[in-house]
């Protein structure tokens, strides 16, 4: 799949593998401008729609990598 380098990603897993996709993310972009944010995380329960889809005016977020589980988005939502 081809994604826009201004475009974040999102990474829905299953719980029980979420730290093993984490540990697979951070060696993966080890030293690149690629950030992992672990929505799993306590500080990252309210979230809104402006901290997922940053605007091109914002270039540092253009390679964010979101992580979260789809128990977390269900509830979430």
């Amino acid at each position: 799949m081809l994604t826009s380098a201004l475009e974040p990603m999102m990474v829905v897993t299953w719980p029980g593998v979420a730290e093993t996709y984490k540990s697979v993310i951070d060696e993966m972009t080890y030293r690149t401008d690629f950030n992992l944010n672990y929505l799993m995380d306590a500080e990252n329960v309210n979230l809104k729609q402006e901290d997922l889809n940053p605007s091109i005016d914002e270039p540092e977020y253009r390679w964010n990598i979101h992580l979260v589980s789809y128990d977390i988005v269900t509830s979430r939502a």
